[in-house]
């Protein structure tokens, strides 16, 4: 058994998950606690031992997706509630981030599909200081990279309504994150976008229905000027023409040119810029007087 785990005689894995699991709990509030005790001076000895301690508190949960016997029914109904009952409690804004991101990394792929409503229902619930868009990006990431390895598995994601399942996480994260910068709004739906063309790259009403999300939160802004922000938005809009390499298709979206709208006259330049140049590269027809007005809609005036 891995990590010195040991089982009495008699015991079984059921013993064995919550030997670690009270463990984990307890080594978890320890660590919590060490970083508001002691002397200023001992700061330095104390964030070694902190982190130290921490990669134990890791270990744990490396120990639990190693245990011979937790297959996908004991981590959805015993495993994976115990241990983010525990993270959302702890209400510490590093120990979530630090134990969110163990999760994604430590279990299997398939876990995380089967469990996807339970993983993302956490995510509103941790403190609004954590960077809960880089964890949530780290698991689409983690999950369209599965798809892609092995198309067998596509079907589940269709069942469990995986897109679904992430469209309104990002939304309900981003409204428990009033003061999330917009820039790491726009990042949830670039994620979120990505996860949409790997793994359901013929549903360009997903594709839609992402640049559509993204629309509301600009709703009310006006033209975008955080650079970061603007940034983000452009790798929005470029994603899809790079995906599917038509113009025409792309300009037709109807939430399209409405994140457009919110770009500054120099970023929409750069935009018709990257439009012109796709249509070159890609040899694109434009046949139709309709087409030929749809792509010219897309070029910047100055107002």
């Amino acid at each position: 058994m891995p990590l010195g785990v040991v089982v009495r005689e008699g015991g079984n894995v059921v013993d064995a998950v919550e030997f670690v699991l009270q463990n984990f709990t307890e080594m978890n509030k320890l660590w919590v606690r060490m970083q508001h005790q002691g002397p200023a001076r001992e700061k330095e000895k104390r964030e070694k031992e902190r982190s130290e301690l921490r990669d134990l508190v890791g270990k744990n949960l490396q120990v639990l997706s190693q245990l011979d016997g937790v297959d996908l029914e004991m981590y959805k109904d015993v495993v994976l509630p115990r241990v983010l009952e525990h993270i959302v409690n702890c209400k510490d804004e590093i120990a979530q981030y630090y134990l969110m991101d163990c999760i994604i990394q430590v279990f299997p792929d398939d876990f995380h599909l089967q469990t996807l409503e339970t993983l993302l229902s956490a995510c509103p619930q941790l403190q609004p200081t954590v960077d809960i868009k880089t964890v949530m990006s780290q698991l689409m990431e983690r999950l369209s990279k599965y798809a892609a390895a092995s198309p067998e598995v596509l079907p589940e994601f269709l069942q469990v309504e995986a897109f679904t399942k992430f469209s309104h996480a990002v939304v309900e994260v981003i409204e428990a994150q009033p003061d999330m910068p917009l820039v790491g709004a726009v990042s949830l739906y670039v994620a979120l976008l990505t996860f949409v063309l790997r793994v359901h790259v013929d549903r360009l009403d997903y594709v839609d229905q992402v640049l559509g999300g993204c629309v509301k939160k600009l709703e009310g802004k006006g033209k975008v000027k955080d650079a970061k922000a603007t940034k983000q938005l452009v790798a929005l809009l470029s994603a899809p023409l790079e995906k599917y390499k038509d113009v025409v298709t792309i300009l037709k979206l109807s939430n399209y040119g409405k994140v457009m709208e919110h770009l500054d006259y120099d970023t929409n330049r750069v935009m018709a810029v990257v439009l012109i140049q796709s249509i070159l590269a890609n040899n694109t027809l434009i046949t139709a007087p309709e087409k030929v007005l749809l792509c010219g809609c897309s070029f910047p005036v100055r107002q």
